[in-house]
């Protein structure tokens, strides 16, 4: 997990908490043996130490569901998973807090949990992991139905496990104004499909790094991703791949494909 996971693009493209975990991070190296915290500890002490472990972390720019972080930060209970909740924010480190939060929250704070969901929707991994979707719906649906920017990809995930097809045409209204590519194999394994039109228009709001999705949209319609991607092809100096020669029709050499392509776009349908 990168550092900047906890921002808005790369949250949306990785899977909060099931990210493949490595023991050789950098929060892994951390030194915590300097906090420690009682077996019943009051709020100020649960506070002061969250808040060491926090800042021992402060930096560390690889980031790992193994790292001793998230058991440290779990030692504070359920009791404070309020403590845990609010200094979530941009900083990495939010990552450990809600991987904790995954560990400790139970029926006691379920409805705590929802209710910052607005304010703080990275712990939508924590509703998705607890299978807690049914009683979060109304956020959930206000969260997609609202979406200014990209939500955490477990927001999808969660979402579309309400099944029916509000769900569905919820997601799919959300996702052609911020797309992205682990959010289009949610679309592709929930069936979720778009029209050519639809498909241009998810084109126009595309990260421009974002390349995995561009050829999926040309395959499923999109002109304006085709065009992209036998730019991008000729920029590289590589041929397209046959996938791509077979949607248009052409039947030549893919060598004379870009110019063949230039000539005819405006005819594709």
């Amino acid at each position: 997990i990168s550092v900047g996971m906890l921002s808005a693009a790369t949250v949306a493209g990785a899977l909060f908490l099931s990210a493949c975990a490595s023991s050789d991070t950098e929060g892994s190296h951390v030194n915590l043996s300097n906090a420690s915290i009682p077996d019943k500890p009051s709020k100020a002490q649960a506070k002061a130490y969250i808040d060491k472990i926090l800042a021992d972390s402060k930096g560390v720019k690889t980031h790992s569901p193994d790292d001793p972080q998230v058991n440290a930060l779990a030692k504070v209970g359920s009791e404070n998973a309020d403590l845990l909740i609010a200094p979530i924010g941009k900083d990495p480190s939010s990552f450990y807090l809600v991987c904790a939060l995954t560990k400790v929250a139970d029926a006691s704070n379920k409805a705590l949990i929802i209710s910052a969901l607005p304010q703080k929707p990275t712990i939508v991994s924590v509703v998705y992991i607890k299978e807690w979707e049914k009683d979060a719906a109304p956020a959930l649906f206000a969260g997609v139905r609202e979406a200014k920017t990209w939500l955490p990809i477990d927001w999808v995930r969660a979402t579309l496990k309400l099944k029916g097809s509000d769900a569905k045409a919820l997601v799919k209204a959300y996702f052609v104004k911020h797309p992205y590519s682990k959010g289009y194999e949610l679309m592709e394994d929930n069936k979720i499909e778009f029209s050519p039109a639809a498909s241009d228009e998810i084109f126009s709001h595309l990260a421009p790094n974002d390349h995995a999705i561009d050829i999926k949209l040309a395959k499923a319609g999109s002109k304006k991703a085709l065009e992209h991607q036998v730019a991008a092809f000729k920029k590289a100096g590589k041929d397209c791949p046959a996938s791509f020669l077979k949607i248009t029709g052409y039947k030549g050499s893919a060598a004379s494909f870009p110019a063949w392509f230039e000539a005819n776009k405006d005819k594709l349908v």
